[in-house]
Formats: structure tokens, C-alpha cells, sequence
């Protein structure tokens, strides 16, 4: 967040009915910044959609449903494969008198 202050992106203002409370609020030119950057890309991704009928997104989003928790299941295997009973193999490494 501080970077967001430095950078001149946002502000801190007292929050108008908890002055507790502090709000951060984006300032005119990151909101132009952004629309830069984004309003193309959306409206490229928007192009790419419009070529797919009705049932195709669904199936698309079925695939990366399943190919993401295939991925996960795989590191989570591989995960648990890495690190056996006793810590991981870097920390046995670390151990005094462990090379």
C-alpha cells in the first residue's frame, strides 16, 4: 500500500462517519492509468469470447476446472512425496552434523 501512496495513486482520507476509520481512495489519474492499460486487453478478450457459441465457454470452463485440479492433486503428491516423515529434505540437510 505504501507504494500505491508513494507513487501518487491513492490517498488517505478520515472516513466521514468513523473518523477511526481511514479510507483509501483511488485518485482520477490511476483510474485513467488503468483504463489505459485494461480497456484494450478487455476489449481484445471480449473479441476472442465473441467467437465461441453459447455452449462452448461452459466446456472450456469444465476443462480448466479439471486440468487445474489435476495440477493441484499432481504438486499436492508431489508435495507431500518431497517432504517425508521427519522434515523436509532441506531441513534434514540444515541439521548439525548433516552434510
Amino acid at each position: 500500500m505504501d507504494r500505491l501512496l508513494a507513487a501518487g495513486h491513492v490517498r488517505r482520507e478520515v472516513d466521514p462517519t468513523d473518523r477511526r476509520r481511514v479510507l483509501l481512495v483511488v485518485e482520477p489519474a490511476a483510474v485513467h492509468l488503468g483504463q489505459e492499460f485494461f480497456q484494450p486487453l478487455a476489449a481484445d478478450l471480449t473479441g476472442v469470447m465473441a467467437a465461441y457459441d453459447d455452449a462452448e465457454p461452459a466446456l472450456i470452463e469444465g476443462f480448466l476446472r479439471a486440468s487445474t485440479e489435476v495440477v493441484r492433486t499432481h504438486l499436492t503428491r508431489s508435495t507431500q512425496a518431497a517432504d517425508p516423515p521427519g522434515g523436509t529434505a532441506s531441513q534434514r540437510s540444515a541439521r548439525p552434523g548433516r552434510a
